[in-house]
């Protein structure tokens, strides 16, 4: 008995929603979003502290002071990212930091 060809196998029908216009500009761009948003946030901020300021925080003067301020926190914070990284806890490093000061 002669057998016929095999049927193809039956697929399903998959409907593909079309994916945001802005999502593929995303991807494009190799973007992340979270990023582009908290960019946002900050910048939102920036902006409302300038006009409460009355346009004396975005100045050169500012910019550079918070910077300096904040770099032994960046600096501890690079730290405390390796120290996290491999599973340890040190709870003494902001009391040091605050004694440090």
């Amino acid at each position: 008995m002669a057998k016929g060809p095999a049927p193809a196998p039956i697929t399903p029908l998959v409907l593909h929603r079309s994916p945001p216009r802005y999502g593929n500009l995303f991807r494009k761009l190799e973007l992340d979003l979270m990023a582009v948003g908290m960019l946002a946030a900050l910048a939102i901020i920036w902006v409302g502290f300038d006009t409460l300021t009355g346009g004396e925080f975005l100045t050169p003067r500012n910019l550079w002071n918070l910077s300096v301020q904040s770099s032994s926190v960046a600096v501890m914070a690079t730290g405390m990212v390796l120290v996290i990284v491999t599973r340890n806890i040190d709870l003494s490093v902001g009391s040091i930091l605050g004694f440090t000061e």
